[in-house]
């Protein structure tokens, strides 16, 4: 079942609403939504460092928040 019925701001909040990105460390405000094979999927705006660390910006947003 698609979930594009849902608007795409909306998807990204409920995704991040209790845990940070798996891979980038982010929230939904450092993700783009893009429509993949009729669901809604999470892209990351600032990937990691090729070492792993996070990027600046994502770095600076969880030391603000934590």
């Amino acid at each position: 079942m698609s979930n594009l019925h849902i608007p795409a701001w909306r998807w990204l909040e409920e995704q991040f609403e209790h845990e940070y990105c798996a891979d980038c460390g982010g929230d939904a405000q450092h993700h783009i939504a893009v429509p993949f094979w009729g669901n809604w999927f999470a892209w990351c705006k600032y990937e990691p460092d090729e070492d792993g660390m996070p990027h600046p910006v994502i770095a600076a947003f969880r030391k603000e928040v934590e």
